[in-house]
């Protein structure tokens, strides 16, 4: 834990039941205490409401130091979609409870401020998300990877990449998956994730090229072949895939909210359905496939995501530390 390799500090974790890749941290909070008191920090930064994030957040308060929490999961959504909404309420008031404790809280977007005000949240900033779009470029676009899923260079390609779990809407996924096909029958539709509903997906949807997570050159390569970008979630506080397809100049489907909201333009640079509204999102899609050819929508598409650097986002990090430091300075005197 820390910024730098000679600032570790192990401990133990839990895995996340059905997400193998995600383990919770697990530390009391007077060890956290003891390690900030011997090398103190000016600020922390917590990224998760869990465990771990529930001991830092009580042993910074203790030694005054200025925390900053992150909001990256929509956890009542998540019940719900996980038939757990006997928990929604519950999570959502752990959740509040845990960033009240915290000095400022950070959302990826205007959205998810503005939820979280009516709920009682104070102290929010919007952090919004980068993207490194020298990866993903639409010049990574290859003819063999086309080929491998057995695609001339007309013939649409839909993908969709994230996380293979309820959460994600998949029944609306695999609805629209099937019209595009229904529209072009030579439509090949591809996903790239993994999670506890991958297995699932694939054996319901046999017409669909299933590739676990994939990183790197190779992701960039699938986004950059591909033509669309079909994005059902509705239970997003950003969606950083939404903003790599930007990048990698495709014809973007999404609801209008979240990252789609902020960097989306209808029919400049993507399209946009109104949240929840499931027909027309199906419809967007039918209006994808007859854009893909235009090459102004897509070059605008690239443009868009270009101008979102992470160092944008660095600066912007380091400018909320640095008052919410100044703050606790001035507290203290």
């Amino acid at each position: 834990m820390g910024p730098h390799a000679d600032s570790e500090l192990k401990m133990a974790s839990v895995r996340v039941p059905k997400y193998a890749s995600v383990n919770l941290g697990l530390i009391t909070q007077s060890r956290l205490r003891k390690y900030w008191q011997k090398s103190r920090p000016d600020v922390i930064y917590i990224a998760g409401e869990a465990f771990l994030g529930a001991s830092a957040v009580k042993a910074a308060s203790q030694l005054e130091i200025p925390t900053i929490a992150g909001y990256h999961t929509n956890y009542d959504q998540y019940a719900a979609n996980w038939k757990m909404k006997f928990l929604a309420a519950r999570a959502t008031r752990y959740m509040v409870n845990f960033h009240k404790r915290a000095t400022a809280t950070v959302v990826p977007s205007d959205s998810v401020a503005s939820d979280l005000q009516e709920l009682g949240y104070n102290d929010l900033h919007v952090l919004g998300r980068g993207v490194d779009a020298e990866l993903f470029h639409p010049s990574k676009r290859s003819l063999d990877r086309r080929s491998e899923w057995g695609v001339k260079n007309d013939t649409p390609v839909a993908l969709f990449a994230s996380r293979i779990s309820p959460e994600k809407n998949l029944t609306l996924l695999s609805q629209a998956f099937r019209k595009m096909q229904e529209i072009n029958p030579d439509t090949r539709c591809v996903i790239v994730g993994d999670g506890p509903s991958y297995d699932r997906f694939k054996r319901e949807n046999p017409n669909v090229i299933c590739y676990r997570f994939k990183h790197g050159e190779e992701l960039a390569e699938i986004y950059a072949s591909a033509d669309i970008m079909v994005f059902p979630s509705v239970t997003e506080t950003f969606g950083n895939t939404v903003t790599e397809a930007l990048a990698s100049g495709l014809v973007v489907v999404a609801y209008d909210y979240a990252a789609a909201q902020m960097h989306i333009e209808h029919k400049v640079n993507g399209l946009l359905a109104d949240y929840g509204n499931e027909q027309q999102f199906l419809q967007r899609c039918d209006q994808a496939m007859r854009l893909i050819s235009d090459n102004s929508l897509r070059s605008a598409a690239h443009r868009s995501a270009s101008k979102l650097t992470w160092h944008t986002v660095a600066q912007r990090l380091i400018d909320i530390s640095e008052k919410l430091i100044k703050d606790q300075e001035e507290s203290s005197q």
